[in-house]
């Protein structure tokens, strides 16, 4: 296979359980294993390195799925947060406009409102309105 301890391309540090290196290399028929070795140093018995290969499209397809998963989860929430932004911002201003409308015109409000008046206000009650 031509992919092990001697292959120098593509190989990437992962510390993970004493696993030393990781791979992936052409198999058989032309398929794409991802590989990792490991070396067990048994004493006086030697040392040895132990290779484990598995089918690299595996993982990718698993990868791929996790990946859209995600991308339409974020999706979905970006679309979430659009309409409750939106929803909020027509319930405010639907709130702000209901407030305003008694406000409006004082003047006009003041033609409906009988009775005495504080001395501050009471030379603009008198005043005709428009």
């Amino acid at each position: 296979m031509g992919c092990g301890a001697a292959a120098s391309g593509g190989y990437q540090r992962a510390d993970r359980a004493g696993w030393h290196a990781q791979a992936l290399c052409p198999g058989p028929e032309d398929q794409r294993l991802r590989l990792i070795e490991r070396t067990v140093d048994l004493g006086d018995e030697g040392r040895y390195l132990v290779a484990v290969a598995g089918d690299a499209l595996e993982i990718e397809d698993e990868t791929q799925g996790f990946d859209r998963a995600i991308a339409v989860t974020f999706g979905v929430l970006a679309i979430v947060l659009l309409i409750t932004t939106m929803f909020r911002c027509v319930w405010s201003c639907a709130a702000e406009a209901h407030f305003r409308q008694p406000c409006g015109d004082p003047l006009r409000l003041a033609e409906r409102l009988e009775g005495t008046f504080p001395v501050e206000i009471a030379p603009l009650a008198a005043k005709p309105m428009r």
